[in-house]
């Protein structure tokens, strides 16, 4: 059994017969994995929580979700865009009915383990754990979900050296000296090594206050939002050892470019500002002069660290892909965020844990088992030309990869045509 599974028990007895199982004060885990079709599973969420709002992490998937009445004895229904007055508490039985896999991320509540590596102060210490629980909060108020604590390690270092003392042997990412180096903070994702994403930061990022804004809190807090967006969509993907393609075929711009419009949506949170602004203050960016921004397809892959256009290509994919998430969610040009719940989506609808088959060896060719629909054949660890990454933008975004691609470049090119005082408040950081 894992994590989440619940129980169907049949007895002989002519009489209701009762069993003294505790429910549990404490999830173990928070991933569910969901097959297509119907699952007996169970809440480690809170308790007195609608089943609506319950199930509202497991996304457009979702047909049916039924959670157990003892005392009336019948099953409490909810269906997506329908009201109802079922209520739920922590360890209740649920049937869920999905059309297709998906990782369920429930909000348990439970945060992951922080391991301070060397001599970090004990301000560092509280802010780190305080701003934990603020982005855990922010994460299930926003999209009803939070990344699963037991397969979640945050580290807090002091240096590269108390860093390097700490982290597993079987890390199995990139060379920790050279990663502390280069950048201010990274993920390394599960499948690279024991089955844990591990988030990397730095005690001093919590000594910065680089934005103007003074209500803005130091830069470890946006960090530590930032990469726990990418320790969402890895475990929504089903990053982990036994999947090959957990990590290999997302866009950069996708990829950074929806932690980096998170971690912004919580920053606007934070100062008090209008959403808005975040849209206004991206267009700002964008229409500097000789700003000189690359065709967003051409972000799809990073850049390797050897080369000379790493600094500034792993930037583009940062700032056009804020950019691109605004325009996706709806917000650009004067939205009001109406897609924001398709962003997860994405990453959700790229689960294909039983739907992929990677071919060793080149001439094969994947059976017939693999052409239902919705089904992917690739030929070979991490070939682009064969990515299911453009199928799950499709269902999340109900557009086609090339469409959005037309519609960004024309985006783009309307920044240029906006007044100067369309954007006066946006200052930037």
């Amino acid at each position: 059994m894992r994590p989440g599974d619940a129980i169907y028990v049949e007895t002989s007895a002519l009489r209701a017969v009762r069993w003294p199982f505790p429910h549990p004060s404490t999830a173990a885990a928070g991933l569910v994995e969901l097959d297509k079709g119907n699952n007996l599973t169970a809440w480690g969420g809170g308790s007195a929580a609608t089943l609506a709002d319950a199930v509202r992490g497991i996304g457009q998937s979702l047909v049916a979700a039924y959670v157990w009445q003892p005392a009336q004895r019948n099953w409490c229904s909810h269906r997506p865009h329908r009201y109802d007055t079922c209520i739920v508490d922590r360890g209740d039985v649920l049937w869920i009915s999905v059309d297709r896999d998906v990782n369920w991320l429930q909000p348990t509540g439970e945060p992951p383990q922080i391991v301070f590596a060397g001599e970090v102060s004990s301000e560092v210490r509280n802010l780190a754990d305080s701003d934990l629980n603020d982005a855990m909060a922010f994460f299930a108020e926003e999209w009803g979900i939070q990344a699963d604590h037991s397969r979640t390690t945050i580290y807090v270092a002091a240096d590269v050296v108390s860093l390097a003392n700490v982290i597993p042997a079987d890390y199995g990412c990139w060379s920790v000296a050279r990663t502390w180096r280069d950048t201010m903070a990274w993920v390394c994702p599960a499948s690279s090594g024991d089955g844990v994403v591990h988030i990397v930061l730095k005690e001093e990022r919590w000594w910065k206050f680089t934005r103007k804004d003074e209500r803005a809190a130091a830069e470890g807090r946006y960090d530590l939002v930032h990469e726990y967006m990418h320790a969402v969509q890895l475990q929504l993907i089903g990053d982990g050892p036994d999947n090959p393609l957990s990590d290999q075929l997302h866009p950069a711009w996708l990829t950074e470019g929806s932690a980096t419009w998170v971690s912004g949506l919580f920053y606007m949170g934070d100062v008090g500002r209008d959403r808005d602004w975040l849209r206004r203050d991206n267009e700002r960016r964008l229409r500097q002069p000789n700003y000189g921004a690359p065709n967003l397809d051409s972000l799809e892959q990073f850049a390797s660290p050897d080369s000379h256009e790493w600094g500034e290509y792993t930037t583009w994919a940062y700032e056009l892909g804020s950019a691109a998430m605004e325009l996706l969610a709806g917000s650009a040009r004067g939205g009001r965020h109406e897609n924001q719940d398709s962003i997860i989506e994405y990453w959700r609808q790229s689960v294909y844990r039983a739907e992929v088959q990677v071919k060793n060896d080149s001439d094969s060719d994947c059976g017939d088992e693999y052409t239902n629909e919705g089904a992917v054949c690739v030929d070979g660890l991490g070939d682009d030309e064969s990515a299911p990454w453009d199928l799950a933008f499709e269902r999340a975004f109900s557009r086609t990869i090339h469409q959005f691609y037309w519609a960004f470049d024309e985006y783009l090119f309307s920044l240029f045509d906006m007044p100067d005082d369309a954007m006066h408040d946006a200052t930037p950081d």
